[in-house]
């Protein structure tokens, strides 16, 4: 591993954080335990680096997290929210102060972008051959797996849309997974995990 690099930008009335990761290069002989589920999928070696970015400003309480990725012979992932009514109080080391300001958080927007470079078509090979399938039916198998899982979370918004798009995608991953949600004013954490789905 090398390129570990992180940094703080405290101003004002805001701070930015940044983690940055450049590259992570690990490789091993046969059996090596930290790549056994890798290896498994076909890697003899892992490339990847990352990036991730908290920006917030607590005169306004808005803030967002963005992080982005990428590995070789894997794919490209990146992935943004954003937060509004986010105060101070959320990060004191008293639980119950930092819930109840945990209660009016909302989120804005969030993105997702997905680009398939053989880590999915590893893990299609890879059920087909224990499951002793054809790649089609693992590649549907996978999908409805995902949909069941997000299916279990209703109650957070736009579960929905999430689902969709990623079923499609691990059906047919060659052109790569983008969804964009946003919410205005903001769809408020505390409402989405204990009311109705909103309207999308």
């Amino acid at each position: 591993s090398d390129n570990i690099s992180a940094d703080r930008d405290l101003k004002a009335e805001s701070l930015r954080w940044r983690l940055a990761h450049d590259r992570i290069r690990v490789s091993g002989e046969p059996g090596d335990k930290r790549l056994s589920g890798m290896q498994e999928l076909g890697y003899s070696s892992l490339d990847m680096s990352f990036r991730t970015i908290f920006d917030w400003s607590w005169a306004t309480g808005e803030a967002s997290l963005t992080t982005d990725g990428s590995g070789a012979g894997m794919g490209v992932y990146s992935a943004r929210l954003d937060v509004s009514n986010l105060t101070e109080a959320i990060f004191t080391a008293d639980r119950k102060i930092a819930a109840v300001a945990a209660l009016p958080i909302a989120v804005r927007k969030a993105e997702v972008r997905l680009e398939d470079n053989g880590l999915i078509g590893a893990a299609v090979n890879l059920r087909a051959r224990k499951k002793k399938i054809e790649k089609s039916a693992a590649r549907r198998e996978m999908a409805a797996e995902a949909r069941k899982g997000l299916d279990a979370n209703k109650k957070l918004p736009f579960v929905d849309k999430i689902a969709d798009a990623l079923e499609a995608f691990l059906r047919d991953p060659k052109a790569p997974l983008r969804v964009t949600l946003t919410a205005s004013p903001g769809v408020s954490i505390f409402d989405a995990v204990t009311s109705k789905q909103p309207e999308q």
